[in-house]
């Protein structure tokens, strides 16, 4: 059984996740920065978005590497901080989207077979 959202938690919800932050589960530091990794290979083949890894942190970038959002893991709790007002709701939405790729590891791959099929396709042009 799902819970309807309505559309006016969305907001509430996004303020709670930047506030609070998400809570990946991670039991120890290498586990942690694994899916900052596998964060940042997903965002890199689905959406428009570079990332850089510094140091312990995840830093979403637009293609002219200009800085959306900085994603960090601390004792399992995955805090998103925005840096741009421009792009950081896209850049969030590729972030939550890792996620939900997690739930649906078969859709993920599908996805990025269409992706690649979709990018051959347009090679001539």
């Amino acid at each position: 059984m799902s819970t309807i959202i309505k559309k006016s938690d969305i907001p509430k919800i996004i303020e709670m996740i930047i506030k609070d932050g998400i809570d990946v589960q991670t039991k120890i530091r290498a586990s942690e920065l694994k899916l900052l990794y596998d964060m940042r290979r997903f965002i890199e083949k689905t959406s428009r978005h570079h990332c850089a890894l510094e140091e312990d942190k995840l830093v979403v970038e637009t293609l002219y590497y200009e800085p959306l959002a900085e994603v960090e893991i601390i004792k399992s709790i995955l805090y998103i901080t925005p840096v741009n007002d421009r792009g950081f709701y896209d850049a969030l939405v590729s972030i939550l989207q890792y996620f939900s790729n997690i739930q649906q590891p078969k859709k993920f791959k599908k996805e990025l077979d269409k992706k690649k099929k979709e990018e051959y396709d347009f090679e001539w042009i």
